[in-house]
């Protein structure tokens, strides 16, 4: 059952100070967590600690373990866990039947560490042709024929390409609607491992809180770019939480792989296109075998 501990909603900065961004929280304030302390450092700086907490759904199961990780996103920052405080459930306490088994009770098989297929193949030095086509040197190409949002308020940042989803940066195929197609065509069949798929984090806007986003893929893979192979589906892939989703294959000579892509948008989202936030190739590592 996840527990999502989201920055200026019931986490925040340990030193009181507002962040780059102007809607960034101040530590005095939060909608979804308590003012545990408020003190100073033997420095002199101020300081703020905020207790957060989770009501079990089933509060009659018992608990084996409690995950405490942030997602696989390059950042600047760490969340720290100083306490945490557990309480018997009462004898009136009863199972909530209400909650969306989408979003609860996830499999823990789509957390953690991921076993990685073999080598990761760097796709980042190439050159962008058109937003829906970037080829890389070693002549791999991604596209996509779906249109690119070209929203001007939203900045350039939100302009993006289909190039965005060979950089780990989290751009993302922003796309006008709510799914989106990429195709990765090799310029000759090549020997592959497996694929990693990241979808695109829930967008945000100031301190509206907003539930995570919610992605259904399903990947296709081609040895001759006609025949096509069902590789992977997935239903609820949740990115903030799962990170990297990583599927890896028999190694095999690939041609083409099609990813298809889908939004499921809860009605109090933004309705704003982008489905991948990144994708990577994995090929055998013959080294390793050597070994």
């Amino acid at each position: 059952d996840p527990f999502e501990l989201k920055y200026a909603t019931n986490i925040v900065n340990w030193d009181g100070k507002s962040t780059n961004w102007s809607y960034g929280a101040t530590g005095i304030a939060l909608s979804r967590a308590t003012l545990a302390w408020r003190g100073q450092t033997r420095s002199g700086q101020n300081a703020v600690l905020y207790a957060a907490e989770w009501l079990n759904p089933r509060p009659s199961a018992t608990i084996k373990k409690i995950i405490f990780t942030s997602p696989e996103m390059k950042t600047a920052v760490k969340p720290i866990l100083l306490a945490v405080t557990g309480y018997a459930p009462r004898p009136d306490d009863a199972e909530d039947q209400s909650i969306d088994r989408r979003f609860r009770l996830r499999q823990l098989s789509r957390l953690g560490p991921k076993n990685m297929p073999g080598k990761p193949i760097d796709l980042s030095s190439g050159k962008i042709l058109s937003k829906r086509i970037y080829e890389a040197d070693n002549g791999i190409r991604v596209s996509t024929d779906n249109a690119f949002s070209l929203i001007s308020q939203l900045g350039e940042e939100h302009q993006g390409t289909v190039a965005n989803v060979v950089f780990d940066n989290n751009l993302a195929v922003k796309c006008k609607h709510y799914f989106a197609d990429v195709m990765i065509e090799l310029p000759a069949p090549r020997m592959l491992s497996g694929i990693g798929i990241v979808g695109k984090y829930r967008q945000e806007e100031y301190l509206n809180d907003f539930p995570p986003s919610l992605i259904d893929y399903k990947i296709e893979v081609s040895s001759d770019g006609e025949k096509w192979e069902h590789l992977a589906e997935v239903k609820g892939h949740i990115p903030e939480e799962e990170g990297l989703q990583v599927h890896p294959f028999g190694p095999r000579d690939i041609k083409m792989i099609r990813i298809n892509a889908r939004n499921v948008i809860p009605e109090n989202m933004p309705r704003n296109g982008g489905q991948i936030a990144f994708v990577q190739l994995y090929e055998p590592d013959d080294s390793a075998k050597e070994q």
